[in-house]
């Protein structure tokens, strides 16, 4: 038998110097890519349980809103829902034509503050007005068009505060509609935060999402706000924590019952605007996390390139270990698509990840070019 392999192997790989290379490529993509999934990836994003009792400190829940009345008018009810005993909601109106600071300010309600930006437009001096008046040392944000997924949400926050955490990474998804660019944003949704998550809990954090990120105050004004990057409209939330973060004080929420929810872009044009300004601002990520996330990068591609290109001119040869890899990662990822709220996306990851390398090399190169960048 070990004669018949031995041949086997002979003919079909030695004999073809081209196939041979190209094994070889893809064996060491192979390696570093299942590093990621079987171990970074399956041994971080484990599904963590919040305590079951709660601590009652007081909290705050921070928005920024810029004619965002028809978003406040549909997610304040769902806000107040929240079973934690001392919490308010501070919206911070940024410079609204449409009406958002009067909606709040007349809330019948007394747990909602309404307060005017008075540094200036922008989402980071909207924030800074909203975290200066809070009266409370624990804060959790999120956008005005989220919806919070459970009324336990703040006391899930609250558990990781009062178990020393300064920072505290939450993920958030958005609605599931028809349509290629819907797919591609919730798979893009979910490749962004199995890597954050990933590397924060290895001790490397290096972003969050601003639809869903709590920390103190003391933090906040430690590290002088947002100085460090006051010049980028953006950045509110993934160079903040690249700022602050470190892995003693990090905590990481992958109940479900802290998740977010929103509304996606719905046209390609839209979504290119909102990743153009994402791309932008990760320019200014430190250098070592750029090298590690570019090295990561490359190696997907060479991954994807060479499996690609094996199937394509060695189909015959090639099919064997390119199931076998794929068959590793699909057991991997299936449980986090579901964690993730994207189960659907099971059967559709391998054409997706395809568009994913594309997306990410496209929007990098375009973010170097594009230098109007706001927040609305």
């Amino acid at each position: 038998m070990y004669q018949s392999i031995l041949c086997h192997f002979s003919k079909n790989v030695l004999s073809s110097p081209q196939f041979f290379s190209m094994l070889v490529v893809f064996f060491i993509s192979s390696v570093s890519v299942l590093f990621f999934y079987v171990f970074l990836f399956n041994w971080a994003c484990k599904e963590k349980l919040g305590a079951k009792e709660y601590e009652s400190t007081d909290i705050s829940l921070i928005i920024a809103a810029k004619n965002e009345i028809k978003n406040l008018q549909k997610n304040l009810p769902n806000w107040l829902q929240q079973a934690h005993e001392n919490f308010k909601i501070i919206i911070v109106d940024d410079h609204s034509t449409d009406g958002s600071y009067e909606f709040v300010s007349e809330y019948n309600d007394e747990r909602v503050v309404a307060l005017q930006n008075k540094f200036g437009p922008g989402k980071k001096q909207a924030l800074q007005t909203g975290i200066l008046k809070a009266k409370t040392e624990f804060m959790v944000f999120i956008d005005a068009d989220v919806c919070i997924d459970s009324v336990n949400f703040l006391n899930i926050y609250a558990e990781q505060f009062t178990d020393g955490k300064d920072l505290v990474l939450g993920y958030s998804y958005y609605h599931k509609r028809k349509g290629l660019l819907n797919t591609f944003i919730q798979y893009e949704t979910f490749r962004t935060a199995s890597r954050y998550f990933s590397f924060a809990l290895i001790g490397k954090p290096y972003m969050g999402v601003g639809r869903n990120l709590g920390f103190t105050k003391t933090l906040f004004e430690k590290a002088e706000g947002y100085q460090k990057h006051k010049n980028i409209p953006m950045g509110d939330d993934d160079l903040f924590v690249q700022s602050v973060a470190h892995f003693a004080n990090v905590g990481c929420l992958l109940d479900k019952q802290t998740f977010t929810n929103s509304p996606p872009k719905k046209t390609w044009k839209t979504y290119k605007i909102q990743k153009i300004r994402h791309m932008k601002a990760g320019k200014s990520y430190h250098l070592n996390n750029l090298i590690i996330l570019g090295f990561l990068q490359i190696i997907f591609t060479f991954f994807w390139g060479v499996l690609f290109l094996g199937m394509l001119k060695h189909m015959d040869k090639f099919w064997m270990p390119v199931v076998f890899v794929l068959f590793v990662m699909h057991q991997v990822k299936r449980d986090k698509f579901d964690l993730f709220k994207s189960k659907s996306l099971i059967y559709l990851w391998p054409f997706l990840e395809y568009l994913w390398i594309l997306y990410v090399w496209y929007f990098a190169s375009l973010s170097m070019f594009n230098r109007k960048l706001k927040w609305k």
